[in-house]
């Protein structure tokens, strides 16, 4: 069942553009690895309410475009050192 899924690991999948809106139907992700999708330019708009998110990679997300507010909802749950990896990709 999809829907207790924790865990997912996307990494070096070069062809993501985008992740499906429904993909935050998967309401018990905690771990969400994305690095090295050059492609992938934008995270669904409900992405921040994955409530039990605990890491994100989107390093060597070259293309991903994320907006200051965006980061701020999506890192309320993130710790500290995987907040950083969001920031970067503001500035």
């Amino acid at each position: 069942d999809l829907m207790n899924l924790e865990y997912i690991n996307l990494s070096n999948c070069h062809d993501l553009e985008r992740l499906p809106e429904s993909f935050v139907n998967l309401s018990n992700l905690e771990h969400i690895d994305l690095s090295g999708c050059h492609n992938l330019e934008r995270l669904p708009n409900s992405f921040r309410n994955l409530k039990k998110l605990k890491y994100l990679d989107v390093e060597g997300c070259s293309n991903l475009i994320i907006d200051r507010f965006e980061i701020i909802q999506i890192s309320a749950n993130l710790p500290v050192a995987h907040q950083s990896q969001l920031e970067q990709l503001y500035e």
